[in-house]
């Protein structure tokens, strides 16, 4: 027989229920995994470092056009490196506007190539909005052209493109022009050249189009006279001033230098 119903038997009074958890020590255990938890998370950041967990990483804001100094080709001499300052290479296809801030506004060159088929236009702009014609030409194009050279410096701080191909353009300081050593130097189409002193000699272009050649320096009365200014195949005297530190050439075909 069961037994006759009656009351359930309860615990004797300052003895522990032994068929309940307390609820502190729920909350003691549920802290416990929560501190288990974060240790874990913090170990792994500091093992596996902020690149593998941060998944808010800051945005790179570096021009992906340009190669070289990411603080939009804002070339620096600040360092004080004997070339003046780092060079800066943009490569783009198209039409498109690129920043240039040369520290100083010292002298430099830009090497350029277009791979496209009809007009090819590079122009520097500067802090007034003056546009200055660095390129004109049409179809396929590689040479050197200076900026920030001669007696009024501007303040460049754009490069205007327009092209309808793949280009590029290299920006230098001055010091990485090709310079004429014993009095000769040869090449095809627009350069800039170093020169240390002058004199006598002869310039040959054989080429179709225009072609010139411009001397630069402090002491050279009027800095960037025109030693030649002609079109199509020459053979000419021509004679550079001792004073003269660059010669700008201009030219759509092969040339040869000789100073004496």
């Amino acid at each position: 027989m069961s037994p006759p119903p009656g009351p359930t038997p309860s615990t004797p009074p300052g003895e522990p229920d032994r068929g309940r958890v307390d609820p502190r020590f729920k909350r003691r255990w549920g802290l416990a995994v929560l501190l288990l938890g974060v240790g874990v998370v913090y170990g792994a950041f500091l093992e596996g470092g902020p690149s593998e967990l941060d998944l808010a990483a800051e945005p790179d804001d570096t021009d992906l056009h340009a190669t070289g100094d990411p603080e939009d080709a804002r070339a620096s001499s600040e360092s004080g490196s004997e070339s003046g300052f780092d060079p800066v290479t943009f490569v783009g296809a198209g039409p498109e506007i690129v920043e240039l801030r040369i520290v100083e506004d010292q002298p430099a060159i830009l090497r350029i190539t277009h791979s496209g088929a009809a007009a090819f236009v590079v122009e520097a702009v500067d802090d007034r909005g003056v546009n200055d014609v660095v390129i004109d030409t049409v179809g396929e194009y590689e040479g050197t052209r200076p900026v920030n050279l001669g007696e009024l410096v501007a303040a460049y701080r754009e490069l205007d493109i327009r092209a309808d191909g793949r280009w590029t353009i290299e920006v230098l300081p001055m010091a990485s022009a090709e310079r004429v050593e014993d009095g000769r130097a040869s090449g095809r189409g627009d350069e800039v050249l170093l020169i240390d002193g002058g004199g006598p000699g002869w310039f040959s272009h054989d080429g179709q189009g225009d072609v010139t050649v411009e001397q630069y320096g402090d002491s050279v009365p009027p800095s960037g006279a025109s030693i030649i200014d002609g079109s199509g195949v020459h053979d000419l005297a021509i004679t550079v001033s001792d004073d003269a530190e660059a010669l700008i050439i201009t030219a759509d075909g092969a040339w040869e230098l000789a100073i004496d």
